[in-house]
């Protein structure tokens, strides 16, 4: 009974939105197989939650709630497109993979929610919708970075590695250094043998998540990870810009 309710509420708004005039009670009545009244009492319940508007005539066209509602779905595709295409000019210019982890700021948890990888044959592939932890990553790091030393102690700070940092002091130093430079990095602090390098992405000056790339500790440019990460800190504030400009507030 629900399933085939909702199912007519579906042909309804399919109707509202393929004519421009908007169809009559009667036709929507007859495309339903209802009595007037029933159809009637849909567009109404329609209308009065923003999804119809009935117009002088009797005649019921799209309403402003699903007007908006249209925009935001637009508005998610051409942010999803535009952030993937940024992802994957980082990786064309490192030949590198890269990663978007987006950040839940009530249980200040980050999870991997977009991949870009790289041809290359040797490569680390982390699962999407892993949850990855603040203090033991590049991309945990640079946003942890942006919150400043009041979580420290409430993180859990598990040893993954001998290269894990775990003490509130030295987790402190290092934040200090990756807000001072923009970016942050990482090798073998999270999986023995890989390396990354990340910035975070933050949008009316709140974090929301952050952009990195993961390569092995064999293919770390002799420069050093550091000079990766003015490359990663562009494409990051680039997808920032994408974010903020379509009125965004979470990846």
């Amino acid at each position: 009974m629900v399933l085939e309710s909702t199912n007519r509420v579906l042909v309804v708004l399919d109707m509202l939105a393929g004519s421009d005039h908007g169809p009559s009670v009667r036709r929507v009545s007859e495309e339903l197989g209802l009595s007037r009244s029933a159809t009637h009492r849909i567009l109404q319940s329609l209308a009065e939650e923003g999804y119809a508007t009935q117009s002088r005539d009797g005649h019921y066209s799209v309403g402003p709630r699903l007007v908006q509602l249209a925009a935001h779905v637009m508005s998610v595709s051409s942010t999803t497109t535009s952030v993937e295409g940024t992802m994957r000019a980082l990786v064309d210019e490192l030949g590198e993979s890269a990663y978007l982890a987006r950040l839940d700021p009530v249980d200040r948890t980050a999870t991997y929610v977009r991949r870009v990888e790289c041809t290359k044959r040797l490569r680390y592939i982390h699962e999407l919708g892993t949850q990855i932890p603040l203090h033991a990553c590049a991309a945990g790091k640079a946003i942890l970075a942006e919150y400043g030393e009041e979580p420290l102690k409430q993180i859990d700070r598990t040893r993954f590695t001998d290269n894990t940092i775990t003490t509130v002091a030295s987790l402190r130093t290092e934040l200090k250094a990756i807000t001072k430079r923009g970016f942050a990095t990482s090798t073998a602090e999270y999986v023995d043998g890989a390396a990354g390098v990340a910035a975070p992405i933050i949008v009316d000056r709140a974090v929301i998540g952050a952009l990195s790339v993961t390569l092995p500790v064999v293919r770390i440019p002799e420069p050093g990870l550091e000079s990766l990460g003015p490359e990663v800190r562009r494409h990051a504030d680039q997808i920032a810009q994408f974010v903020s400009g379509k009125g965004l507030t979470s990846l």
